[in-house]
């Protein structure tokens, strides 16, 4: 994947979905200005090369066979789920709208937390990054910014997995990935289910430029 391939998928992805391209783009730039010098994808150096596991969301996740050396990239969603199981996260990625007062204590205990800007989350990016005390990195779907970064992805737990291939991992394990049966939380069933099949394109799409190389559990 690379930018000019993104955005074509984005834009039609975008006319599906009905999204404002230019609210994304402003998110963007709301987030940038909340962060200053503090996004840094340097931050993440350390887990490069690595296995991942990445963790989403769905009604069930086997969270067994997890190694002890592996990175764990969580979507923030799954986070509570996943403490309660005695793991902690490495990386977080959120859009703040799944548990981000987690995220923010997880920060605080040295989990690095990836936050997504789009253009329905202003007045959470508001709240919560300047709360956010650990290492923290910006996201956007639009253009990049200076200190905001396109990992490509839409949504956190297919943005995970493309995080995970921009770190060259050397395996990617997805685990909570169900695209039939979604938990929808704050929004309607249906545009859950839209949404999941835009994050199976993507990421049948990083597995095809992985080789086949994507594991589910």
């Amino acid at each position: 994947m690379n930018l000019e391939a993104w955005f074509t998928i984005y834009r039609k992805l975008c006319s599906d979905l009905h999204i404002d391209t230019k609210s994304d783009f402003m998110s963007s730039v709301t987030l940038s200005r909340l962060l200053g010098g503090r996004s840094s994808a340097s931050v993440l150096d350390g887990f490069r090369k690595r296995r991942f596991e990445v963790i989403g969301n769905a009604p069930e996740i086997n969270l067994k066979g997890i190694c002890s050396d592996s990175v764990i990239i969580v979507a923030d969603s799954a986070l509570p789920r996943v403490l309660d199981a005695g793991l902690f996260p490495h990386i977080i990625v959120t859009d703040l709208d799944g548990d981000p007062e987690g995220a923010v204590e997880c920060s605080r205990k040295g989990a690095v937390i990836v936050v997504h800007a789009h253009g329905d989350n202003v007045n959470l990016l508001r709240q919560y990054v300047p709360i956010l005390s650990g290492s923290i990195v910006g996201s956007t779907q639009n253009y990049p910014l200076k200190n905001i970064y396109n990992f490509f992805g839409f949504t956190d737990g297919d943005r995970a997995a493309f995080l995970a291939n921009f770190l060259n991992a050397s395996s990617i394990t997805l685990r909570g990935f169900d695209f039939q049966n979604a938990r929808s939380g704050h929004e309607s069933a249906e545009r859950k289910r839209q949404k999941l099949k835009w994050a199976e394109y993507l990421l049948s799409l990083l597995n095809s430029e992985m080789g086949g190389g994507l594991q589910f559990r």
